[in-house]
Order: C-alpha cells, then structure tokens, then sequence
C-alpha cells in the first residue's frame, strides 16, 4: 500500500520493525487461498503473514526454514520497536500522555517524535524525544511545523513561515514554505539543511513575491553552498 513520505517519517519515529514473521495458520480455516497468497508474496518477495499473530513467536516450517535467507529476519522473530519501550514509557510520563505543542491538550493516539532526526544523528535519549499527537507529529514531517530545542530545558514550536506557533500567520506564506520543503526533501536533502535555507531565502528581502518555482531554484544553489562550507 503506498504511502506519502511524512506517514513513512513519522513511522521512523517509533516504529514496531516485525521481520519475517511466520504464516502458520491461526485457525482452522486459515488454509482457504493460502497457496496462491504465499506463491503472490514470493513473487513480490515480500513476507507472507499469514494467519499468525503479529510479532508472535512460533515454530517455523520447513518452508520457510527453506526461504529464509539474509535479506529477511528469520521466521518466529519478536518484533522490535525502534525506540526502546522503557524509553518511550518514561517520554509519556514525562509528558504526562500528552502533546506538548502549546494549546495543545491530545492525550490521545500521541507519537514519540525524535526533534532531530534519527537519519541526521538525532539519538534516542530524552532530550531528542517529544510527545505529539498525530496531527502535530505530521505536521512536523510535511514541513508545516519547526521543533526545536530540547525535551528537558524547553521546546520552541514555530509554523513553517518562521512565527511562534499560536500567532497569526500568512496562509499563503505558510503554504509555499511547505511546499519548498516537501520539494527539497523529496531531492534528497537533509531536514538540517533544508530549513536553514529556507530561513535564508525568508530573511532575504529581495526575494519578496518571488514565485514558488523561483525560491526552489535559489535554495537549490545555496543548499551546496552551505555543505561546502561545513
């Protein structure tokens, strides 16, 4: 099922990595267009599911004893979180269960969000690691969202346009902010550098009014720049 790029960013956050798990049938049943789903998930060499209970440890079978190979985790292997459980426990007391984007009170279907990216050295420890509810968290992945700071001393949230969360904003500044991002990210660049560079070309007052696909070209010339300096 595809996805956009922010769903597959927030699942980095947090996600249950479950491997190869094995398709021995949870019922009696299970067996009805089995052979043609198994030979459809070889096809595609993705693991087949089965009937088995996520994340559920159980005997593999010759077959997939057979399939298993280094590319796969090996069949019956536990799920395994991408930040530790204790870890993520002890984010949501902190926070008490709920999102810390100001205003906000969400104590429900809240995420661990890492402030710096786990791709750009953001480590799992405390300080990297906030509570958000849904919507913020993928706010915060499709550029229309700037957290900064620490978990620990205090978190400044900002709209992409550059202004403290809460305070009017220019929806139109907004949108083409979010747009720039969502285009230089999808380029390959690190979330560092593209909200640097965007701060930039915020802060240059000659690029007043310039059009969407402008502001892309210029942030594409200065982007190496920065890199070459560092």
């Amino acid at each position: 099922m595809a996805v956009s790029p922010d769903v597959i960013a927030m699942a980095g956050c947090g996600a249950q990595h479950l491997g190869r798990v094995s398709s021995i049938p949870a019922n009696e049943n299970a067996h009805v267009g089995r052979g043609h789903m198994e030979e459809s998930a070889a096809k595609s060499e993705k693991p087949f599911l089965g009937g088995a209970h996520i994340g559920a440890r159980s005997a593999p079978t010759d077959r997939h004893r057979a399939d298993t190979s280094g590319a796969h985790a090996p069949s019956g292997t536990r799920a395994r979180q991408t930040v530790p459980p204790a870890l993520r426990r002890t984010v949501l007391l902190r926070d008490q269960h709920r999102c810390r984007v100001p205003g906000c009170s969400n104590a429900r279907f809240v995420d661990v969000h890492h402030i710096e990216l786990r791709s750009e050295g953001g480590r799992h420890e405390l300080a990297n690691l906030i509570t958000v509810c849904g919507a913020h968290h993928r706010a915060a992945h499709r550029g229309q969202l700037v957290i900064e700071g620490d978990a620990h001393m205090g978190v400044r949230v900002r709209h992409a346009d550059g202004t403290d969360y809460g305070q009017a904003l220019q929806a139109d500044a907004l949108d083409v902010q979010a747009k720039l991002f969502s285009a230089l990210r999808g380029l390959g660049f690190r979330e560092r550098e593209v909200r640097e560079v965007l701060a930039e070309l915020r802060q240059d007052e000659g690029l007043g009014g310039a059009s969407v696909g402008q502001l892309l070209r210029e942030g594409l010339r200065r982007i190496p720049l920065r890199s070459a300096r560092r």
